[in-house]
C-alpha cells in the first residue's frame, strides 16, 4: 500500500468513523454519515482527487471551497485527530481486528454496488475479509434470551457454517454470541 493509499485510509477512517475519539469529543463533531460521507466523495471526484487530498503536505487540512460551511468546519475537526485514528487502528489490529475502507481494494465491490450510497465507508471485522465475498447468514437480535433461543442460535449458525456461509453478526452478548 502507498503512503497516499495509507493516507486516504486514515482520512476515510477519521472522518467517518469515532475511532480515536474521547468521549466528550464525539458530541462536538460528530464523524460524518454515509450520506455526507458521499456529498465529499463527489467533491472529490469532481475535482479528481483521493481522500488524501484532503490533508495539505504540512498535515493540516486544504480549504474545501464548495462544501458547506459547517460540513468543511466539522472536517476540519475531525482531521485533526488522525494520529489518534492511525494509533487506534494499530491497536485494535494488534487485537485481530481489521478495518476496511471503501477505498481499499479488498472491500467487498457487491456490497459497495448493493448499497450503493448507502454502504459504509468503513467495515470492521475479525476473521479472513475473504468471508466478505462469500455466501453470508446476518443474524441479529435480544441480548436478553432464553436457552431455547440461544440453542436455536448455536444449531443455524453451525449448519451455516458447514453450509459454507460467512455468519455476519455485531458480536454482542446475547442472540448473536450463540450463533
Amino acid at each position: 500500500m502507498t503512503t497516499t493509499d495509507k493516507l486516504s485510509r486514515a482520512v476515510i477512517i477519521a472522518l467517518t468513523t469515532p475511532l480515536g475519539f474521547a468521549a466528550q469529543e464525539h458530541r462536538s463533531a460528530a464523524p460524518l454519515s454515509p450520506n455526507e460521507w458521499n456529498t465529499v466523495r463527489d467533491w472529490l471526484d469532481a475535482g479528481s482527487m483521493a481522500s488524501a487530498d484532503l490533508i495539505e503536505e504540512n498535515g493540516g487540512p486544504v480549504s474545501l471551497t464548495g462544501i458547506d460551511y459547517s460540513l468543511s468546519y466539522r472536517m476540519s475537526c475531525l482531521l485533526e485527530r488522525l494520529d489518534d485514528v492511525r494509533r487506534a487502528e494499530h491497536e485494535l489490529a494488534e487485537r485481530g481486528i481489521w478495518m476496511l475502507t471503501s477505498c481499499d481494494g479488498s472491500y467487498p465491490r457487491r456490497w459497495a454496488a448493493r448499497l450503493g450510497r448507502s454502504a459504509p465507508p468503513v467495515l470492521y471485522g475479525e476473521g479472513s475479509t475473504e468471508n466478505l465475498t462469500r455466501p453470508a447468514l446476518g443474524i441479529v437480535g435480544s441480548r436478553d434470551i432464553s436457552e431455547s433461543l440461544a440453542e436455536i442460535a448455536n444449531v443455524l449458525g453451525a449448519a451455516s457454517v458447514l453450509g459454507d456461509y460467512a455468519v455476519v453478526s455485531g458480536a454482542c452478548a446475547g442472540l448473536i454470541e450463540s450463533a
